[in-house]
């Protein structure tokens, strides 16, 4: 009988991170292929998508909520899902990059 190789968990972390944002986006209308235009089809985008559309973390898309008057706001649909509105978060990018 052939043994199974082993798998190196930690290189392999990445990558299935990268995969579940994929796989989140997708979900949510975000064209990943060009990773320097976007295409949005979707009107609202979890938390981790939104950090991606903004080139930023997620604790950074975190903080920005919380310090940020002028950030958009996050709706809570349920206890465990909150999601930002891509129009309002690709509005606040495209006023930053102005100031």
């Amino acid at each position: 009988m052939k043994s199974k190789p082993e798998i190196d968990k930690a290189s392999t972390a990445p990558t299935v991170k990268a995969l579940n944002v994929k796989n989140q986006a997708t979900k949510q209308g975000v064209d990943l292929t060009h990773s320097t235009s976007l295409t949005v089809a979707s009107t609202s985008a979890r938390p981790k998508v939104a950090a991606h559309l903004l080139g930023v973390g997620v604790s950074t898309l975190w903080r920005w909520v919380k310090e940020r008057e002028d950030f958009p706001k996050a709706r809570k649909l349920s206890s465990s899902c909150t999601v930002f509105d891509v129009q309002e978060l690709m509005a606040w990018r495209d006023a930053q990059a102005k100031q």
